[in-house]
């Protein structure tokens, strides 16, 4: 009796081809961010994905749908270190007097350090997936003095607290996205010219994407089809 090689065959190429589509194992990767922008309007704080946390150093408010809350020690997954508010100057002088409310609200807090950096520690992210940081740096009063804060994790992004440099003017936000690493967590240092760093921040996981095939898992599938049919027409013929 002829012994068939066909299914094992074909089994071991399309297993290859597979593992080709398989996801990379993650690796501790910097946040990648986008060009700071000027604070405008309730629709600078992103509804991407699924939110995990949105924070201000006031009393909360919900901006665009999102629930930020007043940040304090002890927040599950958000440690943040060292913790000194204090609460800006608020102003009816647009750009900043034009905002809504709420957004006046998360705004007129901030958090820093004077004797040095800040860190914000996120743990409990799922290793492989993806997320968007957001932060937002402010200073309406310009009697509060200009200053800017730079925030790293692997590449860094700095922020200007009062792009106009006047009373009402409002400061800026950066959206920066990430691979959690394996350990779980991520880890953001703020630096500073003035005494705040940071005035609310969020985090969002974002969908999951399903890898494309890529080439050589095509070529692998079509070479093994091609294989196979081969064999099963020498063993139909021998």
């Amino acid at each position: 009796m002829r012994r068939s090689y066909v299914a094992p065959l074909m089994l071991a190429v399309l297993s290859l081809g597979t593992l080709t589509t398989l996801p990379r194992r993650a690796a501790a990767s910097a946040i990648t961010w986008g060009t700071p922008q000027t604070i405008a309007a309730d629709t600078d704080i992103s509804t991407a994905g699924v939110l995990l946390g949105a924070f201000d150093f006031n009393t909360g408010a919900t901006v665009n749908t999102v629930p930020f809350k007043a940040y304090s020690l002890g927040t599950p997954n958000f440690t943040l270190s060292p913790v000194d508010t204090g609460v800006n100057e608020d102003s009816a002088t647009p750009p900043f007097g034009s905002l809504s409310p709420a957004y006046h609200s998360i705004l007129r807090a901030s958090d820093g350090n004077d004797a040095g950096p800040l860190v914000l520690t996120m743990t409990g992210l799922t290793p492989g997936s993806n997320y968007e940081f957001e932060w937002w740096l402010n200073a309406t009063n310009a009697n509060s003095g200009v200053f800017n804060s730079t925030a790293t994790a692997g590449n860094s992004v700095t922020l200007v607290s009062n792009t106009t440099r006047q009373d009402g003017g409002v400061g800026q936000f950066a959206i920066g996205t990430l691979t959690a690493d394996l350990s779980g967590q991520q880890s953001i240092t703020f630096t500073g010219t003035g005494s705040w760093q940071i005035t609310a921040f969020e985090l969002r996981q974002l969908p999951v994407s399903v890898p494309e095939p890529n080439g050589l898992s095509v070529f692998l599938l079509g070479l093994a089809c091609l294989f196979g049919a081969a064999l099963r027409n020498k063993l139909r013929n021998a």
